[in-house]
């Protein structure tokens, strides 16, 4: 419900959203099946009937939690910039960052390359 109404959750789940709404899909009928195997090896009560009416019910609500979540999924095609992300920044001045020129002392390992300064000197 939250990756339906905030674009941040949507584009986080990605894939993942209708993939566990597929499980859930494929698990419903299993699930019913195993409660059907269950129900003819225990006594009939009103309840253990009852139950068993739900787990029938569980299918077509399985398959609308599947058409949803794949049309959530959807929405960040519709929308791609949302789920985009954002541009790197551009390079420093000379392709590499460095120290400022005019606040490096002249002779200081700064100017020179390949000299290292220690830092205990």
């Amino acid at each position: 419900m939250l990756a339906a109404f905030w674009p941040a959750v949507r584009c986080r789940l990605g894939i993942g959203l209708p993939v566990l709404a597929l499980v859930t899909l494929i698990r419903g009928p299993l699930t019913t099946n195993a409660g059907v195997w269950l129900l003819h090896r225990m006594e009939r009560t009103a309840l253990v009937l009852a139950h068993a009416r739900l787990g029938d019910a569980m299918l077509p609500w399985a398959i609308a939690l599947f058409i949803a979540a794949l049309a959530v999924w959807a929405l960040r095609f519709l929308e791609p910039r949302l789920c985009s992300t954002p541009a790197p920044a551009p390079p420093a001045a000379a392709g590499r960052p460095g120290p400022d020129p005019a606040a490096v002392e002249p002779g200081s390992a700064a100017t020179q390359p390949g000299r290292i300064e220690s830092p205990l000197a």
